[in-house]
């Protein structure tokens, strides 16, 4: 028996040893820690053998593309910079956007309305989101309009207005539509106090998330979707609330020209993830919201009490019930034809800003 030979169950010993070290590190530490990739990383090196992703599939392997959101996980909802999650949609950014992606880049070839919002009107039961079913009445009517839906699963608020500066402001749209409001009912009586007296309710498994990436293991504590401060008023979140409202029309409206108006969705009285809200709550809340909303003078439809409005759960609507919001929202542009801008991207303000700018770097 050469050298070579006796030295091999030593090598396939210490080889063992070293593959379990990572394997206990991975199951201790997550697969995708930073402790990991740097073991796998010294290992590859010292193996002299490069690391192979997993591939993407049977087809294609893995492949570093600057076309791609390194975001954006297929078909979930994810982490997405400058707007907390997005997801389940159609481009780039997760949006159920069936414009495509040019509409945030490109000049248009019509005016633009733009609408925001949650789960409901991302289309979670619906064949056609209504986005799509107003674009299709409005062509129907003779009112040559492209909508761009930014609405995702859970978003609040806050969440729409970072989404619409974000994605919707730039496209210079002729009406703002926030289809929404039931959430801030929800996780507004759940977050911290201090968010939820700014009006900045959000997702509660955002919290999971953030465990997940500041101590790169998975969250193990209680859920999250049950708690409950005891000390929350529904008052303090009616007030928050219509403080978010007035400054989303203030944005929308700042140039005098994109009109703001608010859909308030149809919501069921309770929730099973939320126990301590009933029909007295919900009752509460809807009564002092529509107050609210009056005194601030904002432009709304109230579909919580639309009797057309079928919900299969506690917030989402079916089908049919998608294409009556659509045709009540046209009854509504139809009646406001006249007040609203018919610009289109290219001779709004941003392409001038744009514009001078480059000029001024020459």
């Amino acid at each position: 028996m050469n050298v070579v030979t006796r030295r091999l169950p030593l090598a396939a010993l210490f080889a063992i040893i070293i593959v379990t070290g990572v394997e206990i590190t991975a199951w201790q530490f997550g697969r995708e820690s930073l402790v990991v990739k740097r073991l796998e990383t010294r290992l590859s090196v010292w193996l002299d053998r490069p690391i192979v992703a997993a591939p993407e599939s049977k087809e294609r392997p893995f492949e570093l593309r600057y076309d791609r959101n390194p975001f954006l996980q297929p078909r979930q909802q994810s982490f997405m910079p400058f707007v907390a999650s997005a997801g389940g949609g159609t481009d780039y950014f997760g949006f159920r956007n069936h414009l495509g992606d040019d509409i945030y880049y490109s000049p248009h070839r019509r005016p633009v309305i733009v609408m925001t919002g949650n789960s409901e009107l991302a289309g979670i039961r619906h064949p056609k989101d209504i986005a799509l079913l107003l674009e299709e009445e409005l062509r129907r009517r003779g009112m040559e309009f492209d909508v761009l839906n930014l609405a995702v699963a859970s978003y609040s608020l806050a969440a729409e207005i970072g989404a619409y500066i974000h994605f919707g402001d730039k496209v210079c749209p002729s009406l703002v539509i926030a289809h929404s409001g039931g959430i801030e009912h929800t996780y507004g009586m759940v977050v911290p106090s201090k968010f939820r007296r700014l009006g900045l309710a959000y997702h509660p498994p955002l919290e999971e998330w953030a465990y997940r990436m500041y101590n790169l293991r998975e969250y193990t504590g209680p859920s999250v979707w049950r708690q409950h401060d005891r000390a929350a008023r529904l008052d303090d979140v009616v007030t928050s609330t219509g403080l978010l409202l007035d400054q989303y029309r203030s944005l929308v409206e700042r140039n005098k020209k994109t009109k703001f108006l608010f859909g308030v969705q149809k919501t069921g009285a309770t929730h099973p993830l939320f126990p301590f809200l009933t029909q007295d709550t919900k009752i509460e809340y809807t009564t002092k919201m529509r107050a609210t909303i009056d005194r601030l003078g904002i432009s709304y439809i109230w579909f919580e009490a639309d009797p057309e409005v079928t919900l299969t759960d506690p917030i989402h609507s079916d089908g049919r019930s998608a294409e009556h919001i659509a045709k009540v929202y046209a009854d509504w542009i139809e009646k406001h034809r006249s007040s609203l801008p018919s610009e289109l991207a290219s001779e709004c303000l941003w392409p001038r800003v744009r514009a001078a700018t480059s000029s001024s770097a020459q």
